[in-house]
């Protein structure tokens, strides 16, 4: 998933919540433009990500998902 900013939800207060499942995956957050530089973050299965306040509108996206990364 490209970078991208959540920006057609009509509620743009309430916090976003993300739960991984399966693969490991990549997911970056930048800033409110794309001059900065994002950071990455690895999510591995089981994890919770939770955007709020400045975060929700801040570019970020999923480029990378990591091939046999699922753990049974």
């Amino acid at each position: 998933m490209t970078g991208h900013l959540d920006d057609a939800e009509l509620d743009q207060e309430s916090p976003i919540y993300s739960f991984s499942f399966g693969l490991s995956s990549v997911f970056v957050i930048g800033g409110p433009t794309n001059d900065e530089k994002p950071v990455a973050i690895k999510l591995d299965s089981g994890d919770l990500l939770v955007m709020s306040g400045h975060a929700r509108r801040c570019y970020h996206g999923v480029p990378r998902v990591i091939a046999n990364s699922f753990v049974s």
